[in-house]
């Protein structure tokens, strides 16, 4: 069975890459035939030249942001960094509870915020699209959790598990808007983060409850009913 060849303009698409970034991977290796590509290989080959640059990952290890940033060639700033170098996007979800993103575990599932600080977030831009579009864009997605600043635990590699839905939230600046949110699911479910996080999170959790007043308590209530009230969106 002959293989199926694609266009660099069909490849720049399916990878959602720019020319720069295609010049760059061809300079270090990345398969072609003349002027078309075999899709196969160049997965095969991104994926075999990421494991080299990673190396091994410790699942529950903690990690600096420096260290984190040098590993997987990316920025070392942003709570989704893209790197094409290893062809990975990386997610941090911070639950010190320090910036206005909620991530929440719900049956093994994170339900993690998409980017974006102020006013509604969008879904056709930036690194949300990146995340939307992982099935088939064939970036790996990578997710640390914080528990304290600075120290980052891997939690392993992780995958889109159901429907993008909206929810809102306040932003930065405190007004309500609508923000995306991604079901995530370990790769590897044995992975699990220490008891002790845990622990220190559902404490943390429950220590604020307590602190809230009857009509605070309320008002937290009726978000949790309505974040149960989603508006799925379609994957493209």
């Amino acid at each position: 069975m002959n293989p199926t060849l694609i266009t660099k303009k069909e490849l720049l698409k399916k990878l959602d890459i720019s020319t720069g970034v295609l010049a760059n991977l061809i300079r270090n290796g990345t398969p072609k035939e003349g002027e078309m590509f075999n899709l196969d290989k160049i997965i095969t080959w991104r994926e075999n030249w990421s494991k080299n640059i990673l190396g091994e990952l410790e699942v529950g290890r903690v990690y600096t942001n420096k260290e984190i940033s040098e590993k997987f060639k990316c920025s070392k700033q942003g709570g989704m960094r893209r790197s094409h170098q290893t062809n990975t996007l990386v997610l941090f979800s911070d639950q010190t509870g320090s910036n206005v993103y909620k991530d929440k575990w719900l049956n093994g599932i994170l339900q993690y915020t998409g980017m974006g600080l102020k006013g509604d977030q969008v879904l056709d831009k930036n690194q949300n699209k990146v995340l939307a579009n992982s099935k088939s864009n064939f970036v790996k997605i990578h997710l640390f959790e914080t528990f304290k600043p600075k120290e980052h635990t891997y939690l392993g590699e992780v995958y889109l598990a159901g429907q993008i839905y909206t929810v809102n939230e306040k932003d930065s600046s405190g007004n309500s808007r609508k923000v995306y949110k991604f079901p995530l699911a370990l790769i590897n479910q044995e992975q699990l983060i220490e008891d002790k996080d845990i622990y220190n999170q559902e404490e943390n959790q429950t220590r604020h409850i307590r602190n809230l007043s009857d009509a605070k308590l309320e008002e937290e209530a009726r978000k949790v009913s309505n974040y149960n009230m989603i508006c799925q969106i379609k994957l493209e």
